[in-house]
């Protein structure tokens, strides 16, 4: 069954968005121009210097999302409302950095920030280029009287950025970042005494109910299926506007003595949590201002 979003801790509001900033990890991020091609002028030099205003547009917003199957009532661990409420909010400096822009031919085109290669096309708007880091690992523990316990972890980082050139040398647009975090562990919800003689009788999933802590248990139907199964999320997105200039570099110099030179920002974030009385979060980081 479905529960409630989980917002984040009240004093750490930026824990779960660190993902967002440019990092080694995911190098710098992509680009999306629109408007001209990206050799529209000619022989002209193609790299520019992006600059991403995080004190605007969407800003950081980051949820928690919990599904299971268990049988019963289970308690969500965030609580009900209270007396208290405390409201937060953080903002740092822009992204900054150069891009190399490639016309492939044939709708292609290709993004350099020296990182990171991403590939584009073009749309009935421009030219869009933008990458999804990904990656899964899978872990299962199978007793051959007929027990299994599996374990799937799941990460995905999109970056996308749209760019409206207004004349040969500058434009403006808007930077995009998702990031997915999802685990997702599943055990069968009974077994076999030759397996519980090798395994014990209470499995490694539990959860909360109004009755107190629960186990899955080796003779008891604590699911709706024949597996117990809980998925937790987390899930971040960021949003602002960037403008770029063209700089006087030529095709053919030196782009790699610019590779390095990358100004790390911050997104905005606001958000409030109310607790006490029971306690809990009801509240989580929000986007602040109108989309770029």
């Amino acid at each position: 069954m479905p529960r409630a979003a989980r917002p984040l801790a009240p004093l750490a509001p930026l824990a779960p968005a660190a993902p967002l900033a440019p990092s080694a990890r995911h190098g710098l991020l992509g680009l999306v121009l629109l408007g001209l091609p990206l050799a529209a002028c000619g022989s002209r030099p193609n790299v520019w210097l992006i600059e991403v205003d995080t004190s605007k547009g969407d800003g950081a917003a980051c949820t928690q999302t919990v599904t299971e199957n268990y049988v019963g009532d289970v308690v969500d661990d965030i609580a009900a409302d209270g007396p208290f409420t405390q409201t937060y909010s953080s903002a740092g400096s822009n992204f900054l950095f150069y891009v190399k822009l490639l016309d492939l031919g044939d709708g292609l085109g290709t993004l350099n920030s020296g990182e990171l290669l991403l590939p584009g096309e073009e749309t009935e708007d421009g030219w869009t280029f933008a990458w999804t880091e990904s990656s899964v690992t899978e872990s299962e523990l199978v007793h051959e009287a007929g027990y299994r316990y599996g374990d799937r972890a799941r990460t995905e980082v999109t970056t996308r950025i749209t760019l409206q050139l207004d004349s040969s040398s500058t434009g403006t647009g808007r930077m995009a970042i998702e990031d997915l975090s999802e685990r997702t562990r599943s055990e069968s919800d009974t077994w076999s005494d030759e397996a519980i003689d090798a395994l014990g009788n209470r499995g490694s999933l539990s959860w909360t109910t109004a009755d107190g802590d629960e186990n899955n248990g080796a003779r008891s139907e604590d699911c709706d299926d024949t597996d117990c199964v809980i998925t937790e999320a987390d899930r971040c997105a960021a949003a602002a506007p960037l403008t770029a200039t063209r700089t006087a570099l030529k095709d053919d110099d030196d782009f790699s003595s610019l590779v390095g030179l990358e100004a790390y920002g911050a997104f905005r974030t606001t958000g409030s949590t109310t607790w006490g009385g029971g306690g809990g979060d009801t509240g989580g980081i929000e986007p602040e201002g109108a989309s770029a």
